[in-house]
C-alpha cells in the first residue's frame, strides 16, 4: 500500500494535472484529525515546491539537450580543423615546390643570357692569342655588371 502510494505522488510530481490533496488519506481531511484549513496550506506550499520541482526538471533537461547540441558542433568544428590543417600542409608543400621551379627557371634564363653574352663577345671561339681572349672575358663580364645595375 504504501509503494503504490508513492509511485502515485512521483507519478503525480511529473503530471501536474491533479492535486496531491486528492491522494492525502484514502478518509480525508476528517479521518486523519487535522485542520482543513491547515492541510489546504500544506497542500498549497507542496503544489508551489512541486512547480518550482516541474520547472527546474524542465530546464535540466533543457540544458542536457543544449548540451549535447554543443557537444556535436564541437566535434563537428574539430573535424573541419583538422581537414583544414591538413589541407593547408598540402598547400604549403605545393607553394613551395611552385617557387623552386620558378627559381630555378629564373636562374636558367640568367644562364642563358649570360652565355649569349659570353658568346657574343667571343669568349668560346677559341684560337688567337690569350689577351684578345681577356679582353673579351673583361668586355663580358662588365655587360653583366652593367645589366645587373640597370635592373
Amino acid at each position: 500500500m504504501e509503494a503504490r502510494r508513492a509511485t502515485q505522488t512521483r507519478d503525480h510530481l511529473l503530471t501536474p494535472s491533479t492535486p496531491l490533496s486528492d491522494q492525502a488519506s484514502p478518509g480525508g481531511a476528517a479521518a486523519s484529525g487535522t485542520d482543513p484549513g491547515m492541510l489546504a496550506e500544506v497542500q498549497a506550499q507542496v503544489d508551489g515546491v512541486r512547480a518550482v520541482m516541474q520547472e527546474n526538471v524542465g530546464q535540466m533537461l533543457t540544458n542536457m539537450d543544449k548540451a549535447a547540441a554543443l557537444e556535436t558542433t564541437s566535434s563537428e568544428l574539430a573535424m573541419q580543423a583538422r581537414s583544414f590543417q591538413q589541407t593547408a600542409r598540402k598547400t604549403k608543400t605545393h607553394m613551395r615546390w611552385q617557387n623552386l621551379k620558378i627559381q630555378l627557371a629564373v636562374a636558367a634564363v640568367c644562364l642563358v643570357v649570360l652565355l649569349i653574352i659570353l658568346a657574343s663577345a667571343g669568349v668560346f671561339s677559341g684560337g688567337g692569342d690569350g689577351d684578345g681572349n681577356r679582353r673579351h672575358l673583361l668586355f663580358a663580364a662588365d655587360q653583366v655588371a652593367h645589366l645587373m645595375h640597370h635592373r
